[in-house]
């Protein structure tokens, strides 16, 4: 009688109490049906589970508790979110402590209606913006017959507040995108806009050729966005589109340019930024562009440059030094 030795091979997967763990087992000739299924349902789970549990840093979540006129909290109150642009919409309850939570809310202008059985309804607009914790509290007036207390908000939405996080951050609005002045046409200009940022190490050049000298629109010879955040380096800011991370990893360059008009809005995270973004010693530029809506729409754009239409500067004056030539044009 022919006997083999084998041998015992078992995987430990103790985050996964779930998980079955399959061991082939050969001793003495007596063999175990080998687990390949299980093993192989085992590297898909560890594959794929990152992809799932990833925040998500490109949308933003709106949070809140629902009471009535004593104060005391309504459970099992149904909140609809309604997305004005794509008419997506959204609900949830409001648990026993009256405390309702809707994440992954992409950025827009929203309906937000609030309503119980025996409570008038609460209507009211809320502008979620990319990765903001937005909270907003209503009050249920008891009512006897059909009748709606409608919230009107200031332009926009009102201002936003975030009371869930440490975070220091300022949102860069569209109509500031769209109607504040660019030389460049670069809409990570606009980072200038908030706090602790300074401009860059000049010396801190690129040989990106996509960026550098000749690259056309966007174009910028620094590292990073091309400015400074809490005084670090140009390469410690990190810089996402929409949610994915938009920098080449050997020179940290913008690795994907986008016209100024295809952008929504972006967020400057300064301090205090969550797990969640990583890498950054610095700050967070989060960038979301445009996306689709119900409606049929459409932009075609010329930005157009001329040395006719500038003077020659003092310098140049002084020293009879002519105006240069360039013709710059730029459309989409």
């Amino acid at each position: 009688m022919r006997h083999t030795w084998g041998s015992v091979a078992c995987l430990r997967a103790p985050r996964f109490s779930n998980v079955g763990i399959a061991c082939h087992i050969k001793i003495f000739g007596i063999t175990d049906p080998i687990g390949i299924h299980n093993l192989l349902y085992l590297f898909a789970l560890l594959v794929f589970l990152p992809s799932l549990v990833f925040a998500q840093v490109d949308t933003g979540t709106l949070t809140g508790t629902v009471r009535d006129t004593t104060g005391a909290v309504v459970p099992d109150a149904m909140v609809t979110v309604h997305n004005t642009a794509t008419g997506a919409t959204r609900a949830a309850q409001t648990g026993n402590d009256g405390v309702y939570t809707v994440p992954g809310l992409a950025p827009s202008l929203y309906d937000v209606t609030i309503s119980k059985t025996g409570f008038a309804d609460y209507k009211t607009q809320v502008t979620i913006t990319v990765g903001s914790h937005v909270t907003f509290d209503a009050g249920l007036s008891v009512s006897q017959v059909s009748t709606t207390v409608e919230v009107v908000a200031a332009p926009g939405g009102g201002a936003e507040i975030n009371t869930q996080t440490q975070e220091i951050s300022q949102i860069v609005t569209p109509q500031q995108i769209e109607n504040l002045p660019s030389l460049t046409r670069n809409p990570y200009d606009f980072v200038a806009l908030a706090g602790n940022v300074s401009s860059g190490d000049k010396s801190m050049s690129t040989n990106n050729p996509q960026l550098a000298n000749g690259g056309g629109q966007n174009t910028t010879a620094y590292r990073g966005v091309g400015f400074s955040i809490n005084g670090q380096r140009l390469s410690d800011t990190e810089v996402l589109l929409d949610g994915a991370e938009n920098l080449n990893i050997f020179d940290n360059t913008i690795a994907l340019l986008i016209p100024q008009d295809s952008v929504q809005e972006f967020r400057v995270i300064t301090n205090n930024f969550e797990a969640q973004y990583g890498r950054a010693a610095g700050g967070v530029v989060n960038v979301a562009t445009k996306s689709g809506t119900d409606n049929f729409h459409g932009d075609a754009w010329e930005f157009n440059r001329l040395s006719a239409y500038t003077a020659n500067t003092f310098d140049n004056n002084a020293n009879a030094v002519p105006k240069g030539q360039y013709t710059r044009n730029q459309f989409g």
